[in-house]
């Protein structure tokens, strides 16, 4: 009894030995199959394809990131965004860009960007320029404004410039001989009326504005009542001692208003 079970697990023994075997060289030739397969696939794609295939997928994943892009530029267009948020948004762009634009995008690009701030400072250098060019002018303006009520006996400063600032530009001086001299003026557009009650508008200092302004009804509240001399009290600097009314003048006959207001003033218009 005792040789049967010996022999009985030898036979068991041997038996799972050959089927261990047996499956190690299976296992040896499926992997020298896969191997050879591996090797007969490798034969079948050149350099050539390759390349292809790699400029496929950077292709793709360059479509990628531009998409991703674009909707990063869509987000920062939000009216409630903040500016840091705005800022953090374009630094991921530019980052996405860098990865999928070319050379030449990228030059392009950092052109566009250049000219972009160099128009903004050109536009803000505009802006603080003409920002006190408009100061000066005004004050300018409100100056000329407040000697001339001061002289003709203003009493509401305020609504005398409120009423004529608007229509008072600054132009330039002629000389004599009827140059230009670089000098400005202050020069009112005054609504007037001929001396058929026809609207008109007439071009006059500072100083002839208040002065006609003070003989006008609708203005006489804005001055003292114990004078009431006006554009008709001041003589002409070109007929010493004669009294000439602007106004009258401009009402009466429009050609020799322009030519004495010409002598007179000195302004080209």
């Amino acid at each position: 009894m005792t040789r049967y079970l010996h022999a009985k697990a030898y036979c068991l023994c041997f038996e799972d030995a050959a089927s261990v075997a047996s499956k190690e060289i299976e296992r040896e030739a499926a992997a020298k199959k896969a191997a050879d397969d591996a090797a007969n696939d490798d034969k079948k794609f050149t350099q050539e394809d390759l390349n292809r295939f790699l400029a496929e997928d950077k292709r793709k994943g360059q479509e990628k990131q531009r998409a991703l892009a674009e909707q990063l530029e869509e987000m920062k267009k939000q009216e409630n965004l903040t500016s840091k948020q705005k800022s953090d948004l374009q630094t991921k762009i530019e980052g996405l860009q860098s990865q999928y634009m070319t050379d030449g995008e990228k030059a392009r690009q950092e052109s566009d960007r250049q000219q972009t701030e160099h128009l903004a400072k050109l536009k803000s250098t505009e802006e603080d320029r003409d920002s006190w060019k408009e100061r000066h002018t005004q004050l300018a303006i409100f100056g000329e404004i407040a000697a001339a009520s001061n002289a003709h006996g203003g009493i509401q400063l305020e609504q005398i410039a409120a009423i004529l600032s608007p229509k008072t530009k600054l132009v330039e001086k002629l000389d004599p001989e009827g140059q230009l001299t670089g000098e400005y003026v202050p020069q009112v557009s005054f609504d007037d009326f001929d001396k058929e009650k026809k609207p008109i508008i007439l071009e006059l200092s500072v100083d002839e504005a208040v002065a006609r302004m003070r003989e006008l009804p609708k203005h006489q509240n804005l001055f003292h009542t114990d004078k009431r001399g006006g554009l008709g009290e001041r003589g002409s600097s070109s007929s010493p001692g004669k009294k000439v009314d602007m106004a009258r003048l401009a009402r009466e006959d429009q050609a020799a208003y322009r030519e004495l207001r010409k002598k007179r003033t000195g302004t080209s218009s």
